[in-house]
């Protein structure tokens, strides 16, 4: 009989520290950890809204960079003939550095709009494969406002010798218009 007292005392005790110790756990423990929890779940989000918001404003300081970086080359230095000139002394450069043989080069009518205007310029070269690629990589990544419109291999005899067509356009702003819709705004 002593030792049925003893053990259920010691499973009294055992029972009383097991209910003890769940109830502190539920009345202390689980609300700090559900607290926890959703500390930290804000934490995420406030730490990804930081990642997208600092995302944005790298991508708002590059547009702003491009920007301006544009609106210098965008801005008209004349009158329509002027700026055909320019833009042929700039592609006759550009063709020289490439060695290569211009065999037509004729302007296109220009199109006008109201806050720019586009300079089309219709071209027929002799060269190296290699040349040309080198001229045509040369347009698309310069800091310059010319773009491809149209373009053409045609193979000659010669392995490594084409003749190239293309059109190649460039957007100039009119300056007059441009400063009417800065000052609307």
């Amino acid at each position: 009989m002593a030792n049925s007292r003893k053990r259920e005392k010691f499973l009294a005790i055992v029972t009383g520290i097991l209910i003890l110790s769940v109830s502190i756990f539920s009345m202390v423990l689980k609300p700090q950890v559900a607290g926890r929890k959703k500390l930290l779940k804000r934490l995420r989000e406030k730490q990804t809204a930081y990642t997208i918001m600092s995302g944005d404003m790298l991508l708002k300081d590059r547009i702003e960079e491009n920007y301006a970086r544009m609106e210098s080359l965008l801005k008209s230095t004349g009158t329509d003939q002027e700026e055909m000139s320019a833009f042929s002394q700039e592609f006759q450069k550009l063709n020289a550095k490439f060695n290569l043989e211009p065999r037509t080069i004729k302007f296109l009518p220009m199109i006008k709009n109201d806050f720019y205007r586009k300079i089309l310029i219709s071209v027929e070269l002799n060269g190296g494969i290699k040349n040309i690629l080198d001229f045509i990589s040369n347009v698309e990544n310069e800091k310059q406002t010319m773009k491809f419109e149209k373009v053409r291999f045609i193979a000659k005899d010669r392995d490594d010798y084409i003749q190239f067509s293309f059109t190649l356009s460039k957007v100039i702003s009119n300056a007059a218009n441009s400063k009417k819709l800065k000052a609307q705004e």
